[in-house]
Formats: structure tokens, sequence, C-alpha cells
């Protein structure tokens, strides 16, 4: 977290070997959920709003073999559920 952020209540994560960064200025809602495999990056001045989820890892339909990769969100980013 860094100057000027902010994390409104109930925000639910789960780190698996990955740190998320929060950008100077951005804003997340209420009841946000991040599922982290890979780094998320969030730039500075975003806005999430309530109930936004963001998860970067899954596993094929058919295979079930797991997958991931990052997630980087630019500067001034505005993302609403």
């Amino acid at each position: 977290m860094q100057r000027g952020s902010g994390i409104d209540r109930d925000f639910d994560y789960m780190v698996m070997g990955a740190e998320i960064t929060v950008g100077e200025g951005s804003i997340i809602g209420i009841r946000n959920h991040f599922w982290n495999y890979c780094p998320i990056e969030i730039g500075r001045y975003c806005t999430f709003a309530a109930d936004v989820i963001l998860t970067n890892g899954g596993h094929d339909k058919h295979t079930f073999e797991p997958f991931s990769g990052p997630i980087k969100i630019g500067n001034g980013v505005w993302i609403g559920a």
C-alpha cells in the first residue's frame, strides 16, 4: 500500500506465494476479493467498486491442469462490478 491508498471493509485475499501491490491514491471498495497465484499489481489512482473479484489462477476444464499469470492494472483505471 502506498500513500493515499485505502481498502474498505470486508476485503478478502488469498496470497499463494505472490504479492499484491497497490499504487498511490488507489481505492479498493467494499467486499472486494483478490485471489492471486501470481502477482497482482494495481497502478496509481485506481478505483474499484464494491464486490469486485480478481483472480489469476484456474485450471483446464478437461485436464484440470492448473494455470496462472500476473494481473497488471495501469494508472487511473476504474473497475466496476
